[in-house]
């Protein structure tokens, strides 16, 4: 939760569901995320008009099993969808769509062969890429950003860009990094966190070097 209050993380989760525009140009790139239900999405996205791509990397709580997808627009068109399941059972899956909004190719890859991918799981697919750019819409809007890098210790972190800043965690959010630390043998911690005019909230400890997951703009 932000750590200002139950009343601003409501004026975020408001703004989230809009999906509202901000009045200001959009910044060619950034990056925010959000909990969900069962994990974290962590949201890059670059701005270059009229084309937006946004990646996500999606980590189950339960399950150390990453999703990552990449989507692309133009002039408010899904133009491509690309969605990576890593794990014991790899799942990849590219769709790309042409100017009228029909499927142009196709390619569902498994660990052991390759399906076509249903018009039930397109749709699925679709539905789940404008919802995002709705929530990316609404973080952007709401100066959501999403900070990662290495835990110093006392609400310090050096980021993943070497500047060392304080995180301004709540103390339950230390105490879970604290229990993460303990846990890691002394392999570092990294973190990562949202930052916004409401206040911060944590996303994710661990011990996974979060800084070799995120893209630069040149990546998207």
């Amino acid at each position: 939760m932000f750590s200002s209050g139950r009343g601003r993380l409501l004026c975020l989760t408001l703004l989230l569901l809009t999906g509202c525009q901000s009045a200001q140009k959009m910044p060619a790139f950034t990056a925010s995320g959000y909990l969900a239900d069962r994990g974290v999405v962590r949201i890059w996205r670059k701005n270059t008009p009229p084309d937006i791509t946004i990646r996500t990397l999606y980590s189950p709580f339960d399950r150390t099993v990453t999703e990552q997808s990449d989507y692309h627009w133009q002039n408010g068109q899904l133009l491509m969808i690309k969605r990576h399941l890593s794990g014991t059972s790899p799942d990849d899956v590219t769709l790309r769509f042409d100017n009228q909004g029909n499927v142009s190719f196709m390619q569902r890859q498994l660990a052991r062969q390759r399906e076509s991918v249903s018009q039930d799981d397109i749709e699925l697919y679709r539905f789940d890429a404008r919802r995002l750019l709705q929530i990316s819409d609404g973080l952007q809007a709401g100066r959501v950003t999403l900070i990662q890098g290495t835990w110093e210790g006392n609400n310090r972190v050096t980021t993943c860009h070497h500047q060392t800043i304080s995180a301004g965690l709540d103390a339950y959010s230390v105490q879970m990094i604290s229990r993460e630390q303990r846990q890691s043998a002394g392999a570092p911690i990294y973190i990562a966190w949202l930052r916004a005019p409401e206040g911060v909230q944590l996303l994710k400890a661990t011990t996974e070097n979060l800084c070799l997951q995120a893209p630069a703009s040149s990546d998207l």
